[in-house]
Formats: structure tokens, C-alpha cells, sequence
């Protein structure tokens, strides 16, 4: 994988917003833009916060490539002090913004990941990281868990989100640039081995793929997931069809 710069993921920006429609949700104006319309995303983030209890004992929080700022103003909404750390221009610009217009507190940093997590000062009882992870090849993520004790307590909670986007429907840049990496369930097992953690998989609606366009079969997910209080875990036989989810890690103790 070549090194992406944050002029890349401007240009992500920019062909956004030429495209409009659906997918100018994402880069909205409107103080509610964070809230994805049909809700999944948040529906998902707010059963595990609650099955896992970090509601109830953990307040801080880093967001690790935040983009706009949605999953940081999010996590502020119910209740942690929340710090968004962002490379590229124009998602970064646009999370003050947002965060000007809602007089939200949430600390955002425009700063590389790497260079974040070397440079800390504190430690966060939960790390989000949504789409960030998958752009990395095996070298530079096993060098992110490395760093991930400088940002991390031994209890605390790492929420990863992984995404496929599709390549059919998916803009431009993020066909040159970004080439995902999607991991199985065993290559994921392997890097929590090495750096003596645990995850947990769970099942998640691709809300990516609401930008670009509808599919029935995710609205039914959708409506399963909450009609139903439990998170679904993804069986390993099921593992290498499942496009979104995400992974509840833990140290072991």
C-alpha cells in the first residue's frame, strides 16, 4: 500500500461533495447531519456502550481519524469528554464548523494518528477508530497496536469499526487511494494474540453504502438489529460475507 497524505482524503472531500444527494448527508450542514437517517450506526454504538457497561464507568474518549466529527459529537451527546484527532483540511475544517454551530466541547486535533499517539499526553478509558484501520497494510497496524498503550489504560476499551466499500458504487478517490484491506476473522485473532488482547465481532448495517445508494437487504438487517435488543455476534462461518462490522477489544488481564 503506497502512503496516503491528507491532501488524499481531501480530494475524498471534494468528490462528496460533487456528488450530492444522499451523500451530501455527510458532509451537511445541518446540527443533526451526525445522526445517520435510518440510525443503525448509532443504534449499534448505543447497545454496546449499555452491554458492555462503559456508559456506567469509563467518561473519555478519542476518536482516531474522525473525519467530520459525527461519531465524536455522538459520544459527547451521551456523556464523554471527547477528543477527535483528523489529518485531512477539509473534514477538519468542517468538524469546527459543525462543532462552532452546536457549541459542542469536543477537543479536535488536526494531527496524523501516529504522530497523536506518540506525542500523548493521557489516556483514554475508550478509542473508537471507524474506517481507519483498514487502510493500513499489516506493518503500519502492527505499529498502531504498539502505540496503543501510550493512549490506553489496561482497562480500557478499543471500539473498532471495519468497512468494504463496494467498488461499484463507491467515488473515485477511494478506488485510488484508500485500498481497503478487509481482514478475516483470523488475521484480526493473530494481532490481538501478539499484543495480549481480545475481540468480540459484531455485526453491522454498511451505513457507508447509504450515500451511494439502497439496498433491501440492509434495510432488513436494519430493522432486525433493532427490533431485537441483543448484538449479534458474526459466526466464523459467516465471517468472509459480512462487509461492516465491528470488534469490542480488550486487553487481557
Amino acid at each position: 500500500m503506497k502512503s496516503n497524505k491528507p491532501q488524499d482524503f481531501d480530494k475524498i472531500w471534494l468528490e462528496l461533495s460533487e456528488k450530492g444527494g444522499e451523500a451530501s448527508n455527510f458532509y451537511s450542514d445541518d446540527e443533526r447531519y451526525y445522526f445517520i437517517k435510518n440510525k443503525i450506526e448509532q443504534t449499534i454504538l448505543e447497545k454496546i456502550i449499555r452491554e458492555h457497561e462503559i456508559f456506567l464507568n469509563k467518561r473519555n474518549a478519542v476518536d482516531l481519524g474522525c473525519g467530520t466529527g459525527r461519531l465524536s459529537f455522538f459520544l459527547e451527546s451521551i456523556g464523554f469528554d471527547v477528543v477527535g484527532v483528523e489529518w485531512s483540511t477539509n473534514f477538519f475544517k468542517h468538524a469546527i464548523r459543525i462543532k462552532e454551530n452546536i457549541k459542542s466541547k469536543v477537543n479536535f486535533l488536526k494531527k496524523d494518528v501516529f504522530e497523536f499517539m506518540q506525542e500523548a499526553d493521557q489516556q483514554y478509558e475508550v478509542v473508537i477508530t471507524s474506517c481507519l484501520l483498514c487502510n493500513y497494510e499489516d506493518d503500519i497496524l502492527d505499529r498502531f497496536f504498539t502505540l496503543l498503550p501510550s493512549i490506553t489504560k489496561s482497562e480500557s476499551i478499543i471500539l473498532i469499526k471495519e468497512n468494504l466499500p463496494r467498488r461499484t458504487t463507491t467515488i473515485k478517490t477511494i478506488h485510488d487511494i484508500i485500498e481497503n484491506k478487509f481482514r478475516t476473522k483470523q488475521d484480526w485473532e493473530r494481532f490481538f494474540k501478539k499484543f495480549n488482547m481480545y475481540g468480540k465481532f459484531l455485526l453491522c448495517d454498511p451505513i457507508f453504502y447509504t450515500f451511494f445508494g439502497k439496498n433491501p437487504l440492509y434495510s432488513k438487517v436494519a430493522h432486525f438489529l433493532i427490533k431485537f435488543d441483543k448484538l449479534i455476534a458474526i459466526p466464523d462461518s459467516f465471517f468472509n460475507k459480512v462487509r461492516s462490522y465491528w470488534i469490542v477489544c480488550k486487553y487481557k488481564q
